[in-house]
């Protein structure tokens, strides 16, 4: 039990394991789960708490909970989600907006609030709308503001004007693809 309470991974040399010694080894470092040899959904709850990302090495059937539970410590948890919900897939991009990469069913709430945490997850949406191209623009704004007011010095630089350039290109060439065809009376571009 010291050795377990010392490092988690001490588990794996347990030739006797009890509740109690993994209970405390999943604690210390959730991934151990991958070392327990009678996992339970109590124990799986304990490691996704401690490290969401062990619930990769859960064995049995999965509880809505634990599966939140692995999300809310770690957005990237949800590519081991076997049923995906609504509410865990919204949490898990609240979390890291780069999950929505293992959404199976994209709504899009939940990729606004991806762009919301980070305007990167743009490139793993599937139905890009007005407003998701909007949030995305109005998010990189406030990047690119929150940048010159920490340092004015940057926007002298041509790197950054042609950097920021190319950004704003192609934010318009985006809503101008989806506007155009929606609003046909717009003269062409």
């Amino acid at each position: 039990m010291e050795a377990v309470k010392q490092n988690g991974y001490a588990l794996q040399f347990v030739k006797e394991q009890t509740p109690e010694i993994c209970l405390e080894a999943v604690k210390k470092n959730g991934l151990v789960l991958e070392f327990v040899d009678e996992q339970t959904p109590e124990l799986c709850l304990e490691a996704v708490k401690q490290h969401g990302i062990s619930l990769q090495f859960y064995e049995n059937e999965q509880t809505p909970e634990m599966c939140l539970e692995a999300v809310k410590q770690c957005g990237y948890a949800l590519q081991y989600v076997n049923k995906q919900t609504y509410e865990i897939c919204l949490e898990a991009v609240k979390k890291e907006g780069i999950a929505l990469e293992f959404v199976d069913k994209q709504t899009p709430e939940i990729c606004l609030e991806a762009i919301k945490e980070n305007t990167d997850a743009f490139e793993y949406v599937r139905e890009i709308t007005p407003e998701i191209c909007m949030e995305t623009i109005r998010q990189h704004s406030l990047n690119v503001q929150h940048m010159l007011e920490k340092n004015p010095k940057i926007l002298k630089t041509n790197k950054f004007k042609k950097v920021l350039m190319h950004q704003t290109i192609q934010a318009v060439k985006c809503i101008n693809d989806i506007l155009y065809p929606v609003l046909p009376n717009l003269p062409s571009p």
